[in-house]
């Protein structure tokens, strides 16, 4: 996934879901809801607070921590570089909307966003499609973040 380099926007952003996921084991319905403030890859920490709009598990505030997984680390950053570079409020969606055509994003606030299930099912399809490109098998997010898990109990001193 890491080799694959994108050639829309969408793409680009979903391949970052990808690898956030894995390395955050961030639930779906958080990840779609996560606003860019949210994320602080200087200390590789995410953000979960449902008071700036994340909507996480029974409602609880988490702060957690990325995997130190460089390759996947880069991508990462490159989408987090693109994305705070043109929201226009720190409310904007780290997942963000795109437009019909997958060319730019959506200055749309997360908690504005009325649709996380539509927001949930666009991050789901975006997976799929982008793990048929490269030619690897299709995980969900759920399965991915059970394998953030397993790499972190593997590689725990």
């Amino acid at each position: 996934m890491v080799a694959y380099q994108p050639d829309t926007l969408r793409k680009q952003r979903d391949r970052a879901a990808l690898c956030f996921i894995f390395l955050s084991g961030i639930r779906g319905g958080a990840f779609v809801t996560l606003p860019v403030r949210s994320v602080d890859l200087e200390h590789r920490r995410v953000y979960q607070l449902p008071e700036w709009g994340v909507q996480t598990k029974n409602s609880k505030a988490a702060v957690t921590y990325l995997l130190p997984i460089p390759d996947l680390l880069d991508v990462v950053i490159e989408w987090d570089i693109f994305v705070k570079s043109r929201a226009k409020s720190e409310s904007v969606a780290w997942y963000a909307s795109m437009d019909n055509l997958g060319t730019n994003i959506v200055q749309n606030d997360v908690v504005q966003n009325v649709s996380v299930a539509g927001r949930r099912a666009a991050m789901y399809q975006g997976m799929r499609e982008l793990c048929e490109i490269v030619g690897i098998e299709w995980k969900s997010p759920h399965k991915i973040r059970h394998g953030h898990g397993v790499y972190g109990v593997k590689h725990a001193k």
